[in-house]
């Protein structure tokens, strides 16, 4: 399937991103939901990264408008908004998980996930770092394992 079913360019930035640093590819593994994806390392298959199409309101937190301070009130929430899931040590998610840049991971461990907005409320930058240090963390799981 093309990357062109994502809309922001955050997300694809992320995918040509992924692809040109370690030759991975989105997959799109639900026929139910066409509009999700997922990065995987090619080294073990594990996920490292999900990016999924959601309605705003499903991530709790702060609307946009209400974090930028650019607007009235928070959106009424049905506005669909493109995420990406990324793993991370529990202890660093615990701070990190703010409700308004950084939300509890949508549809995943809460514990080991969280999840961010590609709406350009972070630089592409600091989401390129993070899927990096996603991309680490998945590996490590794998080192533990295999020491045990």
């Amino acid at each position: 399937m093309s990357e062109t079913v994502f809309e922001s360019a955050q997300a694809l930035a992320v995918i040509e991103y992924a692809r040109r640093k370690r030759g991975d590819e989105a997959e799109y593994l639900w026929a139910k939901a066409p509009k999700n994806a997922i990065l995987r390392r090619q080294d073990s298959g594990k996920w490292y990264a999900a990016i999924l199409t959601v309605e705003r309101r499903k991530l709790g937190g702060v609307a946009k408008k209400a974090r930028l301070e650019d607007g009235p009130d928070a959106l009424d929430g049905t506005e669909t908004v493109e995420i990406l899931n990324l793993k991370e040590d529990p202890e660093e998610i615990r701070y990190l998980v703010d409700g308004r840049l950084f939300f509890p991971a949508y549809h995943m461990n809460k514990r080991r996930w969280y999840t961010l907005v590609l709406d350009g409320s972070l630089s592409n930058e600091e989401i390129f770092e993070r899927l990096d240090a996603s991309w680490a963390e998945v590996g490590r799981g794998n080192k533990k394992r295999r020491e045990s």
